[in-house]
């Protein structure tokens, strides 16, 4: 069994500091540090609101102490005096390690690295008084002294900043130094796959990375879930229908009896999806239950029954609920079963982490590709190659959600930006511009409509989204110039129209990924200054793109259309050799090693975003499979071609036609150029 004193018990009771153990010795030592916790992310809220990491001082000599002339020398930093600070007799003092010392004397000029470090608190001669070493730590895991002021070191997945930690029985401290580092472990775990149900028993084996076995060294799990039982250096857990979630068991290791140093942390991370039918069975709390197999989960939970116009909901992400509203969205998708949802936050902005706060996300269906990867991949691609050339760009964020309604499971979502002028302002562009959306094949910059008639308004085709209501002259300005002048006049001057950037990029892209819907229709055109400026371009929705139509059939990478019918832009973009040039130099560049449309970035990309989604995508596959084949759009067509794929088939197909449309293209842009 493992020695209790390397144990931080998770007890409800926490007692003072223990007196006149034979293993405390007080003598100089009556100012200690007693705590750091240098990876703060949810354990502990600073006085500001915040998650500073912090370290403790306690005074074990009953008299209080006067830190005037002290200092604390963080290894790699300066040194810092700490004057105007007292410990009061045998209590505490926090430090906020939050890089900010104008807030106040007990905030330091540093923060604690978690990835190890070394302090040392020197007293007003300059002398070392204490000083703590530590190794690899982990997020809300803290480093004590058990109890207060001892030479004895644990982990606590329980902080107690400015109180006493939670007391044990020390063993006698060994020989070694508080401030020794032990050899790092680099713990990994025979689990062979970490996606796991409510309900399964969790068997596995830790080992540092240098196949030195666990047992060698001592060990501890932090923290541990109630069933959970470490022996050796076996763990058993029989899991329940009450513990969904992201679980991160962090396991303390140390040096065989080496008390005295810091355990460095090791975490194994599993996830438990939400099951129904487990033993204890609840529905997922939005506030606990924020991940599913490593993607971020959306809650939502609407007032009534959600269709097309927008009902009051309660939208959870991250933990943090937002009160705001629903909607069913879309034209075509609407008639899916699984469908599309619109989510609006105005006044109350959502929290997304790695974007900040967003008034609206929309929420698009994955049903009509099994490929799950489709339209992440269109919209990553246009962002990355505005990154590429260096330009403002406005480009829709998008992450992979699994989304529940009302604590039910719904399947695996694509969250998207939703175009509208925030998203212009956070792509470094005036928000109060005018923006209009194509919904439809008329949408073409021709003077006809997609049928051949003539058109009835030059913005026959667009709706209003954003601008003064009513006023769409600028649009109309825009359709009329390209529709009448000659072709080679909108190619020289189309710079006074529309940013050139992003027309060549829109034709280069539509031709890479067969954008067969997104070459006149699904385009958002946006004027910062209406009448004034040029318009920006962002394409919109790719469920018809990379080797399939809005029906699923599929498409031959072979068939290289310049979407010349479908755009008069593009047809004066391609009308003249130069034209021709210009747009082929541009998806030449874009080859280039490390660029968005090179082999490696296309490869890398597939391969990421496939190991990150493959558990939710073969669960929502099990899910939604039956419907997707029975849907009647397309069912008919694949039945007759004999092409049913599987999630894993269905990326397969991707590659393929993936890799033949660049070697096609790459041969048709070598016959371009000059």
């Amino acid at each position: 069994m493992l020695p209790v004193a390397f144990i931080a018990l998770m007890a409800c009771q926490r007692s003072p500091p223990a007196t006149g153990e034979a293993a405390v010795d007080l003598g100089p030592a009556d100012l200690r540090i007693n705590e750091l916790l240098a990876s703060n992310a949810l354990a502990v809220v600073d006085p500001l609101g915040g998650s500073a990491d912090f370290l403790e001082l306690v005074d074990r000599s009953g008299e209080g102490r006067s830190l005037d002339g002290w200092g604390l020398l963080l290894e790699g930093e300066d040194p810092v005096v700490l004057d105007d600070l007292y410990v009061p007799p045998g209590g505490h003092l926090v430090l906020w390690a939050d890089g900010d010392p104008s807030l106040g004397p007990d905030h330091l000029p540093f923060v604690l690295p978690a990835i190890g470090g070394r302090l040392v608190l020197s007293d007003p001669e300059g002398d070392e008084h204490d000083a703590v070493a530590w190794p690899q730590q982990a997020p809300d895991t803290s480093a004590v002294r058990a109890p207060d002021g001892a030479d004895t070191w644990a982990l606590s997945a329980l902080p107690t900043p400015g109180e006493a930690n939670i007391a044990f029985a020390p063993e006698a401290p060994t020989a070694s130094e508080a401030a020794e580092l032990p050899e790092p472990c680099g713990l990994w775990s025979d689990l062979a796959d970490p996606n796991l149900w409510e309900g399964d028993e969790v068997d596995l084996r830790v080992s540092c990375a240098s196949g030195t076995a666990l047992v060698q060294r001592d060990l501890a799990l932090v923290g541990a879930p109630q069933g959970a039982v470490l022996e050796g250096s076996t763990l058993t857990w029989r899991t329940t229908g009450a513990e969904g979630g992201r679980h991160d068991l962090v396991f303390a290791v140390r040096d065989a009896g080496a008390t005295t140093q810091v355990p460095e942390a090791g975490t194994v991370t599993l996830w438990l999806a939400d099951d129904p039918e487990a033993p204890g069975a609840e529905l997922p709390d939005p506030e606990a239950y924020t991940e599913e197999w490593g993607l971020p989960v959306i809650h939502l939970d609407p007032y009534g029954e959600l269709h097309r116009n927008y009902v009051s909901a309660e939208v959870s992400l991250h933990g943090r609920t937002v009160f705001g509203e629903a909607k069913i969205r879309g034209a075509s998708s609407t008639a899916y079963p699984k469908v599309s949802y619109t989510l609006d936050f105005d006044g109350l902005p959502l929290q997304v982490e790695g974007w900040g706060e967003v008034e609206n996300l929309v929420l698009t269906t994955t049903f009509d590709d099994n490929s799950y990867l489709r339209a992440k991949l269109v919209f990553d691609l246009w962002a990355a190659m505005g990154e590429h050339r260096g330009i403002p760009r406005i480009a829709p964020r998008t992450f992979h959600v699994v989304l529940y309604i009302e604590g039910v499971w719904q399947g695996l979502y694509l969250a998207t930006d939703h175009v509208k002028e925030e998203l212009a302002e956070a792509s470094g562009l005036r928000r109060d511009g005018s923006l209009y959306k194509a919904v439809d094949h008329d949408a073409n910059f021709y003077e006809h409509d997609a049928e051949g008639a003539p058109k009835l308004t030059w913005h026959q085709g667009y709706e209003q989204k954003e601008g003064p209501a009513g006023d769409l002259s600028d649009l109309g300005a825009l359709v009329e110039w390209a529709a009448t002048a000659e072709l080679g006049e909108v190619a020289r001057e189309v710079d006074a129209w529309v940013d050139r950037g992003d027309l060549v990029d829109w034709l280069v892209l539509v031709r890479t990924a067969e954008l067969l819907d997104s070459a006149g229709k699904n385009v958002y055109l946006y004027a910062e200054e209406p009448g004034e400026s040029a318009f920006r371009l962002t394409p919109w929705d790719f469920n018809a793109s990379l080797g399939q139509d809005w029906k699923t059939r599929r498409v031959d990478p072979l068939d290289l259309d310049d979407y010349a019918d479908s755009n008069r832009l593009f047809a004066a973009l391609q009308d003249s050799p130069e034209g021709r040039a210009e747009v082929w130099a541009r998806y030449a560049e874009l080859r280039q090693e490390g660029a968005p449309l090179s082999d490696a970035w296309l490869a890398g990309w597939l391969d990421a975003h496939t190991a990150r989604i493959a558990p939710s995508a073969e669960r929502d596959e099990a899910a939604w499979g039956a419907a997707y084949r029975s849907f009647e759009r397309w069912a008919a067509d694949r039945d007759e071609d004999d092409d049913w794929q599987d999630f894993e088939g269905e990326l397969a197909y991707l590659r393929d036609w993936l890799e033949a449309r660049v070697s096609s293209l790459d041969a048709l842009a070598a016959e371009e150029a000059p």
